[in-house]
């Protein structure tokens, strides 16, 4: 199995595909084991900088199964979340489930899988193996012979209306190139229509009345432009298990600059709920609860919904969120060693907190003891100072 699937990757390399295709073009795969999977083919610039085992490879990506396929329509087809801010850039790279070759000109050729929002692993199932073997094959396919034109029809009816790649509007239909097995190797065996987005699931939170009635008694106050965000640093549970990535929300007021985030939470797509739980928490602990919010795209306004509704904050949406912009970057963009040193002080600040005696520590501004209690909860403060902390609060 290895000496064909290397051989395959090294014609794929040699055959430079990525250069005869549009970025993010899709063709789809009757896999021998009877499933039709969906394979895109990305130069080295697409996979650069990420971090990640394909960062400035040459790579092929193949998508199967429900899951593979949503996340490779929001990845490659549907991108517009993942268009909308810089933070969101990041996280297209790790929202894919598919299996991936990569290589670049000097580098060796590595198979590995990607699940959503975790790290790479390399590919030790032959069955898998098999599969991206497969793809290879059906990408030699696609070089040799080149693409067929691609039809849009009206759905329900047989007669091709137009060729174009790229097909809007609601009755229309893209179609893709379909390879299946043919002797040794692969074949063009016509078009297939590339599937629809998926349905949204629905979200439900689990509102207590208590705190919600908690909330509803602090004054609302100005306008707070937000976006869920992916956080690219990566968190580990027990050594030799695949990091993870999570999620967190990020508000900024539009008038007076200031930035809330909540605490980070994994898997939102599972349990749609975390978001607004995290949303709820947030502003319990910031005795906040703005007038407005101002969502970046379709997925923040959908998560936060039912928490507005409940709060009486009028949401609404739009992509153009200038000081949420200005945050994000000075955040991405920001000096390592001036990091570096802030954390420093932060650390030293936390250490002086433990250290002063009793009655300097009682003498502290009540704004100081807040902003601690709300380190306290979120989690950033932990071990032994976290515990000589809350004994003195």
């Amino acid at each position: 199995m290895k000496e064909r699937l290397l051989e395959a990757a090294e014609r794929f390399l040699d055959s430079r595909l990525w250069e005869k295709i549009d970025e993010d073009e899709v063709f789809a795969i009757r896999l021998t084991e009877g499933n039709t999977g969906f394979a895109v083919v990305c130069g080295p610039d697409a996979n650069g900088g990420k971090g990640l085992p394909e960062s400035g490879c040459a790579s092929l990506e193949l998508y199967v199964g429900d899951l593979g396929i949503e996340s490779m329509l929001d990845a490659h087809v549907y991108t517009d979340v993942f268009d909308k801010s810089e933070f969101a850039g990041f996280e297209k790279y790790f929202s894919k489930k598919c299996l991936i070759f990569a290589a670049g000109d000097e580098g060796e050729p590595r198979f590995v899988k990607a699940m959503p929002y975790r790290g790479r692993q390399e590919i030790s199932d032959e069955a898998e193996l098999e599969l991206i073997y497969e793809a290879l094959l059906a990408a030699l396919a696609l070089a040799e012979n080149g693409e067929p034109e691609k039809s849009s029809c009206d759905a329900g009816s047989s007669e091709p209306e137009s060729i174009d790649t790229n097909v809007e509007g609601e009755d229309e239909i893209e179609q893709v190139p379909l390879f299946e097995k043919n002797g040794e190797g692969f074949a063009l065996a016509g078009l297939i229509d590339l599937p629809e987005p998926y349905a949204e699931t629905e979200v439900r939170v689990d509102l207590d009345n208590n705190i919600m009635e908690e909330l509803l008694t602090i004054p609302q106050e100005g306008s707070w432009e937000c976006e869920m965000i992916f956080v690219p640093e990566p968190k580990q549970i027990k050594a030799g298990e695949p990091p993870y990535y999570e999620h967190m929300l990020m508000l900024v007021n539009n008038s007076t600059g200031a930035s809330l985030v909540s605490e980070p939470f994994r898997d939102y797509r599972s349990c749609t709920e975390k978001p607004g739980q995290a949303f709820i928490k947030l502003l319990q602990l910031r005795k906040v609860r703005p007038e407005a919010i101002i969502a970046r795209d379709d997925r923040t306004f959908d998560l936060l919904e039912p928490v507005c509704k409940s709060l009486e904050i009028d949401l609404s949406e739009t992509q153009d969120l200038p000081i949420l912009d200005a945050v994000q970057h000075a955040i991405l963009h920001q000096d390592k060693e001036a990091q570096k040193k802030a954390e420093e002080e932060f650390e030293k600040f936390i250490d002086n907190l433990c250290e002063m005696s009793d009655e300097v520590f009682a003498q502290l501004p009540p704004q100081v003891l807040d902003e601690v209690k709300v380190l306290l909860e979120m989690g950033v403060i932990t071990g032994e100072r976290a515990e000589i902390i809350r004994k003195r609060l």
